[in-house]
This record gives C-alpha cells, sequence and structure tokens, in this order.
C-alpha cells in the first residue's frame, strides 16, 4: 500500500514574516557582513530551479512559494525531485 501525497494547505498571511522590505545592507550594522543571506523565490517554472541550487550550495537559505505551481501536480513533483537531489 503506497501512501498518499501530502496535500498542500494555504498558510495564513499572519504567520510569516514580511522580508520584502528589509535589506541585505542592514546586516553590517549588526556587526560583521552576512555570511549567508534569505532568499525568497516565487517559483512559477522550472527554469527556477538552477538558480534556487545555486544559492543553496553557496550557503544561503531560500524560502520557495510553491503556489503558482499548486495545480500543476507533475511539473510540481519533477521540481521537486531535482531540488532534492
Amino acid at each position: 500500500m503506497s501512501a498518499a501525497p501530502p496535500q498542500m494547505r494555504r498558510i495564513p498571511d499572519e504567520q510569516f514574516f514580511d522580508l520584502r522590505s528589509w535589506s541585505a545592507d542592514k546586516a553590517e550594522d549588526y556587526g560583521e557582513k552576512a555570511s549567508m543571506l534569505v532568499h525568497t523565490i516565487l517559483l512559477s517554472k522550472s527554469e527556477q530551479v538552477n538558480r534556487i541550487t545555486s544559492e543553496l550550495h553557496d550557503g544561503n537559505i531560500v524560502l520557495i512559494d510553491f503556489t503558482p505551481l499548486t495545480s500543476d501536480h507533475e511539473t510540481l513533483h519533477k521540481i521537486l525531485a531535482e531540488l532534492e537531489r
């Protein structure tokens, strides 16, 4: 018996920190230059995977919003499989 794939659900906006207005140059106000960056990406096409993997290999954190791909399960599963490698 195979397990059913996890169901996606929308998390209310109030559970997120809005980092869009934060600037990386502000990190210097707290001491040294940041050793890693936090990127947010709205994933809408598979071509963005290279950018994500590049940022991860550089030691950065990437927060990915998969919302645009929720209706295209095949593409979403391909992208997730590629990111898991």
